[in-house]
């Protein structure tokens, strides 16, 4: 099927569909066949099972759990924890989004993560998940 054939049932544009292709052919070079500018799906026998374990390391979330917090440290602070901008607050600085600085989200990793809480000098306390928060962290 060519980009413009599943389009309409996909509910996408032709253009969204090539990109999705694109994305496919990286990690299965063998379903996407081009021809010319145009790329067509194709399946030359894979098993449901052989595509989901292709397929599985892309689908699921590398942040295993989410941290609200009422107080936010010092940038630098943030930054010798290992801290990077995720989310939204990474988004707005690479498209056209505001940045919303009322609540900026950061990525730690599970190892860098007691580096942030000691950076937290005035204590690690989650906020509830009805206040708002200054800092979300991603782990």
């Amino acid at each position: 099927m060519s980009a413009g054939e599943l389009s309409s049932p996909c509910g996408k544009s032709r253009s969204s569909i090539s990109i999705y292709l694109a994305e496919v052919c990286a990690i299965v070079p063998d379903l996407v066949e081009k021809q010319n500018v145009r790329r067509l799906l194709r399946n030359p026998g894979h098993g449901t099972e052989e595509l989901l374990d292709a397929f599985w390391p892309h689908l699921s979330s590398p942040i295993t759990r989410r941290i609200r917090l009422p107080r936010r440290p010092s940038m630098d602070a943030l930054c010798e924890a290992g801290a990077l901008l995720s989310g939204e607050s990474a988004l707005s600085f690479v498209s056209d989004l505001a940045l919303d600085d009322s609540c900026l989200t950061i990525a730690v990793t599970r190892t860098s993560l007691p580096k942030l809480q000691e950076a937290c000098s005035t204590g690690w306390i989650e906020a509830a998940w009805y206040e708002p928060c200054p800092l979300e962290v991603e782990v």
